[in-house]
């Protein structure tokens, strides 16, 4: 793949609609890659097994300790930018019009979200 562009949607449907729209705008159907990647550890929001939930602020029982508040969190799971769409591009244009095509469906850049996570670290080519 000389150019690969990888981009990240919150839902099947959005990179499915992305991809779709890369096959109108004549990127070879080989070259387009569609891969849902989820866990058995499940969404990373919201997820009981992985957010921060008990505060221990919950009022004092009999014993003057504080109660569990909310053990479980309840709040719904967020799964976020779990679809990866990659097209191989022939050139850099060719990825410069695969990056416009897939943004205007809500495209996240993982390469840029994990540049930001790591500040001082030297960033990654943009295709």
């Amino acid at each position: 793949m000389a150019n690969p562009v990888i981009r990240a949607y919150d839902t099947l449907e959005a990179a499915q609609a992305a991809r779709q729209a890369l096959l109108d705008g004549g990127f070879d159907p080989d070259g387009i890659e569609v891969r849902v990647m989820q866990t058995e550890s499940g969404p990373v929001k919201n997820n009981f097994l992985l957010d921060e939930k008990d505060t221990g602020t919950g009022p004092k029982d009999e014993f003057g300790l504080e109660e569990r508040t909310d053990a479980y969190g309840n709040g719904s799971p967020e799964w976020g930018a779990n679809v990866l769409l990659t097209v191989a591009a022939g050139d850099d244009g060719q990825a410069r019009r695969a990056d416009e095509i897939m943004s205007g469906f809500g495209a996240v850049d993982p390469q840029t979200r994990s540049d930001a996570a790591r500040p001082g670290r030297p960033a990654a080519g943009r295709y």
